[in-house]
């Protein structure tokens, strides 16, 4: 892998971020083009929050050498911890089925999607839990000194590219978005010598071009290799509005099953993330499973599923159900976004926030933007109360009411 197979991968990120922006209201630019920027948008004092920002974006190509040096250190220390070990040979690999999770959710989400026997786990983002179903593979067991040396100089490059290359001019403000690399091409140097069958939860991200790239190269050389792609969330607008909310740059090319949740996922797939060119050899659909986590006690239970988006909103309803009805027959959750750092304006308020990644509380009501949780509920045959994901306050008193007319 090289510079113009990373750059990719960041043209989908950056694609991501600006409508991640546009929901928060807020412009890249004020914000340094920080990746997620809109996270720290709700932060006090946001005069120094946006002048450390652009400092940040400014400082990047420099600050990045001493980041990049430091994993690099943090990775030959893992090395050495490593070569203690047996090694795991990439003849065992052959063949075999490969997960490259980016969670453990992601994890469960593959194995109950597919059915798959025996897999090997394989990832430089969430180090798994044991399991009957996988064998975790530590990626320095497959990568030299050398190549960890050749990770370290590539992300470097791949940074002063971004920022100073005049291919990349158009993108320069976004220079960043190199905070990866180091990790991304050192799954890319472990998969190197690797033809074996991946799977992955990604749809478009950096890490699902990678494993992309990757199956596209092991072909061309006539080895086997196959990339499954398990949906990990919602694609579609909403229900009736189908297709992404942006334009990915990037559409993947070697992708030969997918394993998806409804057939209007399937044609976004095609139409917005699968390049024409490729070939799908299969796909089939799966329920997602949501276990949830038992709540006791005879209140009418009601979960908000966050998103900075939507914490206006939320609060909105929040305080008008409050007033609305008798507190002693509600009990309410909040359920933030993975990706969400929750505000002070929402911790304020007197609901439960479940921060835990992998809990989800088992309730009555819940109310959502158009989510892969909001699907997941409604399943479980929860009342499921849905919200566009840059709703008004004015539509509060709405959603107040599916609730108390239930």
């Amino acid at each position: 892998m090289e510079t113009e197979d990373y750059i990719k991968s960041v043209r989908n990120e950056i694609s991501i971020d600006e409508y991640m922006y546009s929901l928060a209201n807020i412009k890249p630019e004020n914000y340094g083009f920080i990746p997620r920027g809109q996270k720290i948008s709700t932060f006090r004092f946001q005069f120094l929050i946006v002048f450390f920002a652009k400092a940040f974006n400014f400082l990047w190509p420099i600050l990045a050498i001493f980041y990049f040096f430091i994993l690099f250190v943090l990775a030959l220390l893992k090395k050495k911890i490593t070569s203690k070990c047996t090694p795991i040979t990439k003849d065992e690999l052959k063949d075999k089925g490969i997960i490259i999770p980016s969670s453990e959710d992601a994890i469960e989400k593959i194995i109950s999607a597919t059915k798959s026997s025996k897999n090997y786990i394989l990832s430089v983002r969430t180090q798994p839990k044991d399991s009957k179903f996988f064998e975790y593979i530590d990626v320095f067991s497959l990568i030299s000194y050398k190549t960890l040396s050749k990770v370290f100089w590539k992300s470097i490059i791949c940074t002063y590219a971004l920022a100073y290359d005049k291919r990349y001019s158009k993108i320069s403000q976004w220079r960043v978005q190199s905070y990866t690399a180091f990790k991304w091409f050192l799954l890319a140097s472990a998969l190197e010598n690797i033809h074996s069958n991946l799977y992955i939860a990604d749809h478009f991200d950096r890490w699902a071009i990678l494993a992309d790239l990757h199956v596209n190269s092991s072909k061309k050389k006539g080895h086997k290799s196959t990339l499954t792609i398990v949906q990990h969330g919602i694609v579609n607008i909403t229900k009736r509005k189908l297709g992404l909310p942006f334009r990915l740059p990037y559409r993947l090319i070697s992708v030969d099953r997918l394993y998806i949740f409804d057939k209007e996922s399937l044609m976004t797939f095609k139409n917005e993330i699968i390049a024409e060119k490729c070939i799908l050899k299969s796909y089939k659909l799966f329920t997602p499973n949501l276990k949830l986590t038992g709540i006791s006690g005879n209140l009418k239970k009601v979960l908000f599923v966050g998103n900075p988006a939507c914490e206006e909103f939320h609060s909105a309803v929040f305080k008008m159900l409050k007033v609305s009805c008798n507190a002693t027959e509600f009990i309410f959750f909040y359920k933030p976004h993975p990706t969400q750092i929750v505000s002070k304006s929402i911790k304020s308020l007197d609901w439960i926030i479940y921060n835990e990644p992998e809990c989800f509380p088992d309730v009555d009501y819940v109310v959502s933007y158009p989510s892969t949780l909001a699907l997941e509920y409604s399943i479980c045959g929860k009342v499921v109360i849905e919200h566009a994901i840059t709703e008004t306050v004015s539509e509060a008193p709405k959603v107040v009411a599916k609730i108390l007319n239930k």
